[in-house]
Parts: C-alpha cells; sequence; structure tokens
C-alpha cells in the first residue's frame, strides 16, 4: 500500500528539497513504514481498515487536494521549527525533509485508516440490512 500512495508526495517533496536533501524522503518513508509495522503487526483489524482506506487516499491522488494540504501543514511545520536560521524557501537539510515526510506519512495514514473505519461501517450495515 505504501507504493501507491507515494507518486504525488514524492513529486511535490522533489521540489521543495534542495540537493542532497532528498535522501530524506526515502529515510522518512522507511520510517513510517517501519512503525507501520511495528504497530499494525499485532492488530490485524487496524491494519485491514487502512489498508481499504488507502486505495481512496492513493486513488485521491488524481485530484491532489488532500495530499497538497497535508504536504503545506508538515512544511509549514518543519519550516516554523527553525525560522531564525532559514535562509530560502526550500527544505535545505535531511533532516528537514525527514520531518516533513514523516509528518505527511502521518497526516495522509489518519484519513486513510478514518476512511477504512468508514467503509467498514457501511459494510456491515448492508450486511446487518439484509
Amino acid at each position: 500500500m505504501v507504493t501507491i500512495n507515494l507518486p504525488i508526495p514524492l513529486l511535490f517533496g522533489s521540489n521543495v528539497s534542495e540537493d542532497w536533501a532528498w535522501v530524506g524522503m526515502p529515510l522518512g518513508i522507511a520510517i513510517v513504514t517501519a512503525l507501520g509495522f511495528v504497530l499494525c503487526s499485532g492488530h490485524p483489524a487496524p491494519m485491514r481498515k487502512l489498508c481499504y482506506g488507502s486505495i481512496a487516499v492513493a486513488l485521491s491522488q488524481c485530484y491532489p487536494l488532500l495530499h497538497m494540504f497535508v504536504g503545506s501543514i508538515a512544511l509549514s511545520i518543519c519550516r516554523g521549527l527553525d525560522d531564525v536560521v532559514r535562509l530560502g524557501p526550500n527544505m535545505d537539510g535531511i533532516l528537514h525533509v525527514t520531518a516533513a515526510t514523516i509528518i505527511t506519512g502521518i497526516g495522509l495514514i489518519l484519513p486513510s485508516l478514518m476512511l477504512g473505519y468508514f467503509f467498514g461501517l457501511i459494510l456491515k450495515m448492508s450486511r446487518d440490512h439484509r
């Protein structure tokens, strides 16, 4: 599921990172993925809900308002962390890009999880109605 949710965030992320800072994107993705495996390994039901919801979030990349909104929030948070030493509009450090990637990942996981539970509720209601 991780790979189908990556194209748009990686495209936007590569446009705001400088020089070698892009290395923070795969690093952030690896951290979010590892945390996901650890958190979901003992909880299969939320993991399934997350997978179902992430399909909808992945499809929303055709009109990526959610991705742009979450990415903008992540960039604002990371830029706000060190406004004192900021020299330009782009993310110029691996730490900045890694933090922005992790925040973006969490920001896309939460709606995926909510949508997964919503889809599960709809399916349950349709089965109970029969």
